[in-house]
């Protein structure tokens, strides 16, 4: 495995030392050249997060990767840049059950001047955090496409949350999702106006090892999204285009809707007509031009709900 390898898969040529400034480029460079995608997980090779294997897929072959495979790959790239990577256990939220239904890696990276952020780059189709978060709880921060927060929930744990926002659909017309517990319920854990999108405990760190089973339990549990629906995103800097089943997604937040309790995000569908269309899309709008694979586009309706993680 070769780092300057890696560095030339997201286009990246900057500065590397570990600094604040050099790991937000990082992240934006990585965000914009890597798509999220588990196209693996519908009768593609196993999914692991072996290293070489996982060098060979997202460098070698360009392809993608899903939360597991991407953080790992990305931990190994940051460390062999002399940052500091503490890796830690992450709760997924279900905002229809209200509960937290599977865990994945969450990582908390430390800079030279001892500086603590947290990054994803592998979270959601749309939601996921173009730039680290400074480590501040309660402190909103607005992205190109959401405002973000972490909220303290006892002494080594908080949650992850995005801040609720408004639809304008394909037609021009705007859907206010109201408020959450009007389209969800009440909560036993949602601050009101934030979506959680997971929850991080920090009591200890835990190795990638430690992380293999709760893989295996989200690969063998059909009732989460990951084993549920055939996806593909990458982010475009003002957009986010997603492959959800059948149906091309994009996505974006005006420049003068990220802040403000008005938050809009525009969105498109287009339903692609059979699998020769999907595949072009995976090979020319993902990049993925190795990806020859068929398999049948799964995913659950997003059409006639409120969109939170899409």
């Amino acid at each position: 495995m070769n780092v300057t390898e890696y560095l030339q898969r997201i286009n990246y040529s900057g500065d590397v030392a570990p600094t604040s400034s050099n790991l937000r480029k990082i992240c934006v460079a990585h965000m914009l050249a890597v798509p999220y995608e588990n196209l693996d997980v519908f009768g593609g090779p196993p999914i692991t997060i072996d290293l070489p294997k996982l060098f060979e897929k997202i460098v070698k072959q360009r392809r993608g990767g899903f939360n597991f495979e991407l953080n790992r790959m990305f931990s190994w790239l940051l460390q062999n840049l002399g940052y500091q990577v503490s890796l830690y256990k992450a709760d997924v939220y279900n905002m229809k059950r209200d509960a937290f239904t599977y865990t994945q890696p969450a990582l908390v990276v430390t800079v030279d001047d001892g500086s603590k952020y947290f990054t994803d780059i592998a979270f959601t189709c749309g939601t996921s955090l173009t730039e680290p978060l400074n480590f501040e709880y309660l402190t909103e921060q607005a992205q190109k496409h959401g405002i973000f927060r972490l909220r303290e929930c006892g002494k080594t744990s908080f949650y992850f949350e995005l801040k609720w926002f408004h639809v304008v659909d394909s037609t021009g017309e705007v859907n206010p999702a109201r408020d959450i517990e009007f389209c969800f319920g009440e909560s036993k854990y949602r601050s009101k106006g934030w979506i959680i999108l997971y929850k991080v405990s920090m009591d200890r760190q835990c190795t990638w090892d430690e992380m293999i089973p709760e893989l295996e339990k989200v690969l063998s549990n059909n009732e989460n999204w990951v084993t549920r629906n055939t996806i593909c995103a990458i982010n475009r800097g003002s957009s986010v285009t997603v492959l959800w089943g059948k149906y091309l997604i994009q996505k974006y937040i005006r420049e003068d809707q990220q802040r403000g309790d008005n938050l809009t995000v525009s969105r498109t569908f287009m339903e692609l007509s059979d699998f020769p269309a999907i595949l072009e899309i995976v090979r020319c709008v993902f990049g993925m031009k190795s990806f020859t694979r068929e398999f049948t586009p799964i995913a659950e309706d997003i059409t006639t709900r409120p969109i939170v993680i899409y």
